[in-house]
């Protein structure tokens, strides 16, 4: 059970903290019993629709063998390493988004923040998937992305791998933008609302003690009330921080060779969908227990315990 304490670590349980022993066995038996449906499952795909499982054909849409003898990334991991180039600079873009206009538009309500109010009620509102084709094809139009695309063919290939490497491939950069965008606009207009929260409900007394001890406003933010939000939007924006990349499967609608976009292209080459789609999930899963205990470990203590 150490591995389920790391993720909710067991100060988080809150009034079940003294019958934590008594959850475990309890989790223990619904894990045993969530495998054995998925056993029974198998069992029952393999017997009624004769399906043959190929797990040992379909490994090398995972991890390519080449003649020289030489492993090389498959499909799928070709995809998921997409999936995570487009999350981290989805997240980054997002952070910041929701970060300065968060802090911009707590406890004011001057005419200042109704381009910002305006914002987070269209993104919130708007399916992200009706965002995306806006951005891919509206957005691209507009910011000349062809051109661009055509200045970044004249690099050196040392410079074009290079971009490649950290963010996409040139042919591939319209798609990565639009993707990009998309993403970064609609969970940033979440991460405004988390944030705005968290400082609006630290209690008013802290920022009339600070002006009372001559601090500045900003020095009062940085000081006093924004660690103390932080601590409170702090499990939110974790959870909304892996929104993220289970968002970034939208961008298989616009041809971004993705996790999900490659995967809808093994499963038409292969013609396996039950192992296309297991290997899929088990890949988000293993990235998304990856960030909650990455996210667990970089998160101060001192944070945790307020």
């Amino acid at each position: 059970m150490n591995f389920f304490s790391n993720i909710i670590p067991k100060e988080d349980w809150g009034p079940y903290n003294n019958s934590y022993k008594k959850l475990s066995y309890k989790n223990i038996f619904f894990i045993c019993m969530f495998c054995l449906a998925i056993v029974l499952i198998f069992i029952k795909l393999s017997s009624s629709s004769h399906y043959v499982w190929s797990w040992k054909k379909f490994s090398e849409f995972v991890i390519l063998k080449t003649d020289e003898g030489i492993y090389k990334p498959g499909v799928l991991i070709s995809g998921l390493i997409v999936t995570f180039k487009v999350s981290i600079w989805s997240l980054v873009f997002a952070l910041f988004i929701g970060f300065s206009f968060g802090i911009s538009c707590a406890h004011k309500k001057t005419a200042f923040v109704i381009p910002i109010r305006i914002y987070v009620n269209i993104m919130r509102n708007t399916p992200p998937l009706i965002t995306l084709f806006l951005m891919y094809f509206f957005v691209n139009t507009l910011l000349s992305i062809s051109d661009i695309i055509f200045t970044l063919q004249k690099l050196p290939q040392g410079a074009q791998s290079i971009i490649s490497c950290f963010f996409a491939p040139i042919c591939e950069i319209d798609r990565m933008i639009a993707a990009l965008i998309t993403i970064a606009l609609y969970e940033g207009a979440y991460i405004t609302e988390i944030v705005k929260s968290g400082i609006e409900s630290v209690d008013a007394g802290q920022k009339e003690a600070s002006a009372s001890l001559g601090l500045t406003k900003s020095k009062t933010m940085r000081l006093i009330i924004f660690p103390q939000a932080l601590s409170i939007m702090l499990p939110a924006l974790i959870g909304q921080s892996f929104s993220v990349f289970k968002d970034s499967a939208l961008a298989s609608l616009i041809s971004l060779p993705e996790l999900t976009f490659q995967s809808l292209e093994s499963m038409a080459v292969s013609r396996m969908p039950f192992e296309v789609w297991i290997t899929t999930a088990s890949l988000y899963l293993s990235l998304g227990v990856f960030f909650i205990v990455l996210s667990k470990s970089l998160i101060p203590k001192k944070l945790t315990k307020q």
